[in-house]
C-alpha cells in the first residue's frame, strides 16, 4: 500500500504543526502578562497556525477521500476498525482548530484547565 506525494507530505505537514501548536500552546501559558504586546503576538501567532492548521486538515480529507489508497486483504472488523481510527483522528485533527477559533471568537477571557 503506497500513498502518493502529496497525501505524505500533508502528512507530515499537519503532523509536525500539530506537534509545534500543542508546544506553542503550552509555552504561552507561561509568558508574563507585561508586556501585553508580546503575549498578544505569540496568541495571534498561534491562532493564525490553528486556522492554517484546520484549512490543512480539510484539504487533507478532501484528498483522501478523492484518491482511495488500495485496501489490503484484512477481515471486515479490522478495516472496519482502521477506518474508524482513521476518521476519529480525523475528527479530532478538525474539532482542535475550531474550538480553537470558537473559542476567540465568542469568550474574550482565556480559560485554562489544569
Amino acid at each position: 500500500m503506497r500513498y502518493d506525494r502529496t497525501a505524505v507530505v500533508l502528512h507530515w505537514v499537519i503532523g509536525l504543526a500539530l506537534l509545534g501548536q500543542f508546544a506553542l500552546g503550552h509555552w504561552m501559558h507561561d509568558l508574563p502578562k507585561d508586556p501585553e504586546g508580546v503575549r498578544a503576538w505569540w496568541f495571534s501567532v498561534h491562532r493564525s497556525i490553528g486556522i492554517v492548521l484546520g484549512a490543512l486538515v480539510v484539504v487533507r480529507l478532501l484528498w483522501r477521500m478523492s484518491h482511495p489508497v488500495a485496501t489490503l486483504v484484512v477481515p471486515a472488523w479490522q478495516r472496519l476498525a482502521a477506518w474508524a481510527a482513521h476518521y476519529g483522528l480525523y475528527a479530532c485533527m478538525l474539532a482542535l482548530p475550531l474550538s480553537g477559533f470558537l473559542g476567540w471568537l465568542f469568550f474574550a477571557r482565556i480559560w485554562v484547565f489544569r
